[in-house]
């Protein structure tokens, strides 16, 4: 411009950008100005981010000085698309189309830009498979699986998951070839914040689990049946998240729960209520979840 902003007194000038990859185009960019002199929307696209940022800032320029000279070296971004609506009492505002800045020959033309969202607002959707390992509310260690949807908001993620873990077996003391087969399910709500966001992510999660373990009676054992146990924990997370380019998203991540209610399961030995297994009062897993993000 040649002169600092402050030395204009017709002020009224704001201006808007929000930058996107393209697989066509490169980069492009959608610019929104608002001034006393009207509204204009413009999309500009090069496959070179620099280039694109030159002539960006030239537009801008242009809208706040329209009888700005137009340096020698001209970006040459791609005019995508152009709209204006005038205030009704209000001389519009330069058209901004001088060939020399900001156009060349073949320029793909649409009939109306979408206007700009607000950078970093949107809300940012994910879902995920999930493996799992550790010991959940079942004896000894083993896996499971489930799936898992978000929504990110900022440095805000709130998530819902199921799983459902393999089953293991427990032997019945005291009778050789009895055994229980268990098996156990959860679903869960978690809030989370996140100190570190973009192409990595770190997430800091809490919030409520619940879910059924199953019981049935294997081997040796008389009257076999499949008894049911609620169980609830309170669970806390911390996972490293990785989203690439094409939308795909990897995460890695433990958690540690505080069994709330703990299943208990037994047998009748005798006519007597003979208890074979009780859960643990902590839960700790590791997860990776795998899936799309947008």
């Amino acid at each position: 411009m040649g002169q600092g902003l402050s030395a204009r007194h017709d002020a009224g000038l704001a201006i808007s950008g929000e930058l996107r990859q393209d697989e066509r185009l490169g980069y492009t960019v959608q610019l929104s100005v608002v001034s006393t002199r009207g509204n204009l929307r413009r999309e500009l696209s090069h496959e070179d981010c620099v280039e694109l940022t030159e002539a960006s800032a030239l537009v801008a320029a242009l809208a706040l000085e329209p009888d700005l000279v137009v340096p020698e070296r001209s970006p040459s971004a791609q005019v995508v698309s152009q709209s204006r609506s005038d205030a009704a009492a209000a001389p519009p505002l330069p058209a901004l189309a001088a060939p020399a800045p900001v156009t060349v020959p073949h320029a793909k033309e649409r009939d109306e830009a979408p206007p700009p969202r607000a950078a970093g607002r949107s809300v940012q959707l994910s879902i995920n498979a999930l493996g799992l390992l550790g010991n959940a509310v079942l004896p000894g260690t083993g896996v499971g699986v489930g799936g898992q949807a978000a929504g990110t908001y900022r440095r805000f993620r709130i998530s819902g998951r199921g799983t459902y873990w393999l089953p293991r077996t427990r032997a019945v003391d005291g009778s050789e070839g009895a055994f229980l087969e268990l098996g156990a399910w959860g679903v869960g709500v978690r809030g989370c914040g996140l100190p570190i966001t973009g192409e990595v992510t770190l997430a800091l999660c809490a919030g409520p689990e619940l879910g059924n373990m199953s019981a049935s009676g294997i081997g040796l054992l008389t009257n076999k049946r499949t008894a049911h146990q609620p169980w609830s924990a309170l669970a806390t997370d911390v996972s490293l998240g990785i989203s690439a380019k094409s939308g795909l998203y990897t995460q890695l991540g433990v958690e540690l729960a505080k069994v709330l209610e703990a299943p208990r399961i037994g047998v009748r030995d005798a006519g007597l209520p003979a208890e074979v297994f009780r859960a643990p009062g902590w839960m700790f897993n590791g997860f990776v979840a795998l899936g799309l993000t947008r």
